[in-house]
This record gives C-alpha cells, sequence and structure tokens, in this order.
C-alpha cells in the first residue's frame, strides 16, 4: 500500500489535487474527517512531502559504567554483545 500511495503522489495532479489543494480543504471541510476522502489523502499528502515526520530522531548517548561512549564506538560493541 505504502508503493502505490508513493506512486500515485509522484505524479503531479494527484499531488497537486491531494496535497496543495488538499491541505486548504482540511481547513475548510465540514465533513467529519475520517468520512472524507479528500481529507484522508491530505493527510496522506501532508505526511509524505512535509518533511515533519521524516525527521531523524535523537539518540539518547549510550553509558556504561558512568562513561558516555561516542557514537562511532556503539555499534562494535553492540555487534560483540
Amino acid at each position: 500500500m505504502n508503493s502505490v500511495l508513493q506512486m500515485l503522489f509522484s505524479c503531479d495532479e494527484f499531488k497537486e489535487r491531494y496535497y496543495e489543494e488538499g491541505l486548504t480543504h482540511l481547513e475548510t471541510c465540514q465533513s467529519f474527517t475520517p468520512e472524507c476522502f479528500i481529507c484522508q489523502m491530505s493527510k496522506v499528502g501532508f505526511g509524505i512531502f512535509s518533511g515533519k515526520y521524516s525527521e531523524p530522531k535523537k539518540a539518547e548517548p549510550l553509558v556504561i559504567e558512568g562513561k558516555e561512549v561516542p557514537p562511532e564506538v556503539e555499534v562494535p560493541i553492540i555487534d560483540i554483545l
């Protein structure tokens, strides 16, 4: 399903209808959102194109015996465990 949605949103017409125009629709829609197809597709487009959901998560530093381990050392330690 993910691949199909990405393929659909790669089409300029689909992107314009459900992302660019869809954001305006979300603000003005009088329908119950879960029942409105345009609202739902606009939310998917927002998720794909906004970049809000593609930001990397900040990882907590790894601490062993009270000492912080640099990120480049973490992988070999984890592989050994």
